[in-house]
């Protein structure tokens, strides 16, 4: 375990794909990506919930987060979120970490 990741996630991608009412590409479903994924949740500004993940996670702007637990298996936060932006946190050896800014959404298939 990456020290400082105490929390475990479920990553979900987009799967079908429509076209909103703007012209937009929308999802329409989401596939199970990973599970059981390293990450630490931060709930400390409810508007701006944040998560870290590893750097070699594939995640993208649309994916979900959902699930979140401890190691233990205790829930911390059903979820779901949707990952608006990534940013990547350099270290000394290179990216680090992604940080995800999220959206707490209601249901997993909101857009």
């Amino acid at each position: 375990m990456i020290r400082g990741l105490v929390h475990r996630c479920t990553v979900w991608t987009p799967a079908g794909q429509a076209t909103d009412a703007y012209g937009q590409p929308a999802p329409t479903s989401f596939a199970t990506a990973a599970t059981d994924v390293p990450c630490r949740l931060s709930l400390i500004d409810a508007d701006r919930p944040l998560a870290l993940l590893r750097a070699e996670q594939s995640l993208g702007p649309g994916d979900r987060l959902t699930d979140v637990q401890t190691p233990a298996g205790q829930s911390v936060d059903p979820g779901p979120f949707a990952v608006l932006s990534i940013e990547r946190l350099v270290g000394r050896a290179g990216v680090a970490f992604q940080r995800c800014q999220l959206q707490r959404l209601i249901s997993l298939d909101q857009t």
